[in-house]
């Protein structure tokens, strides 16, 4: 949040406390803050009651109660009640999952990703391509693999509609 306005230049290595807010250049180690935390890139912890956020390729944990969000590549877990990345390569475990690309697994009440190589497990997930399965009570996929759930649409399937599991090439 770049208050006051030199930390957006400070570089920290070892542990940084945010009351209310904080922000800086980057982190190598641990970030906490009250309610929020925005860092241009990460390597090691984040964790706040609000937002955590990360502008550049990071890589480690965030946790928030509120939302985890990452503008690039985000290489760990990310644990709030919304998460979101460009590239996650690892867990991402909430309410809602958000990514264009996922190496790795989306947890969560409702799961929406481009391409996944990984596993959904959700209530709702929604995939445009997919290696890895689907897991939830309503499986959506354009193109998927392995899907096992109550509803499963799967557009590139013999069936495309399939009730408890469906499978395509």
């Amino acid at each position: 949040f770049d208050v006051p306005g030199y930390t957006r230049k400070n570089k920290v290595h070892g542990f940084r406390f945010g009351f209310p807010f904080s922000g800086t250049s980057s982190v190598s180690g641990f970030d906490l803050s009250l309610f929020g935390s925005h860092l241009v890139g990460l390597d090691g912890a984040q964790i706040s009651i609000g937002y955590c956020g990360t502008a550049n390729k990071s890589y480690g944990f965030q946790a928030a109660l509120g939302v985890c969000l990452n503008q690039e590549h985000f290489d760990g877990a990310q644990a709030a009640l919304i998460n979101k990345s460009i590239v996650s390569r690892g867990w991402q475990v909430g309410g809602g999952n958000l990514s264009d690309n996922v190496d790795g697994a989306q947890i969560g009440l409702t799961n929406i990703v481009t391409k996944l190589k990984g596993l959904q497990a959700g209530i709702v997930n929604i995939v445009s391509r997919s290696i890895g399965p689907q897991i939830g009570l309503v499986n959506y996929a354009e193109h998927g693999t392995f899907q096992l759930g109550l509803v499963n649409l799967n557009l590139q399937s013999a069936m495309p509609f399939m009730i408890l599991f469906n499978y395509s090439k």
